[in-house]
């Protein structure tokens, strides 16, 4: 637990967030027990019920980071402790006549937040562009001061440095 780990330390918490409000994720509700099959067959043609569990979750969510946040200033550890908050992918919730994340390829599916949290950002800026995914690897390790080459075939581009205007994405 957060709360128990030893710096220096990597704590990567996999959280159902925004991910799902099924599978026992809200403690409130008659859908705490259904996986995600038996949810969307109970709830998918209700999309103010799908979207009020969706609130919800990110709400829990949002309590969660903060937890978070408390149990490291408890522990004296905020001052290097980078935060990084993200999710794999959005949801459909009716968008497209679409539940769920499979298809169609659309921005709300692809196109998620990230958050990076330290005493030494400025909480109040705001960038907007292309990140992907592998580019947090690159970036973690060029905030740590570990040299990149010493991993072999590692994608991605440090968001330390300017990103190109134009990418691939893999």
């Amino acid at each position: 637990p957060l709360s128990q780990i030893s710096p220096p330390f990597i704590w990567v918490n996999r959280h159902h967030g925004g991910h799902a409000p099924y599978n026992g994720f809200l403690e409130n509700g008659d859908h705490e027990k259904l996986n995600a099959k038996e949810y969307f067959l109970k709830y998918g043609g209700d999309e103010e019920r799908l979207r009020k569990d969706y609130a919800d979750s990110i709400a829990k969510f949002s309590n969660e980071i903060e937890t978070t946040k408390e149990t490291l200033e408890e522990r004296g550890l905020t001052e290097n402790t980078l935060l990084v908050i993200t999710s794999d992918h959005g949801e459909l919730l009716g968008e497209y006549s679409q539940i769920g994340h499979d298809l169609p390829g659309c921005p709300e599916l692809v196109r998620v937040p990230t958050t990076f949290v330290h005493p030494g950002l400025d909480s109040h800026t705001v960038e907007t562009g292309i990140m992907r995914h592998i580019d947090l690897v690159p970036t973690l390790l060029d905030i740590l001061n570990i040299p990149q080459d010493r991993f072999e075939n590692l994608d991605g581009v440090s968001l330390t440095e300017r990103l190109p205007k134009t990418g691939q994405s893999y």
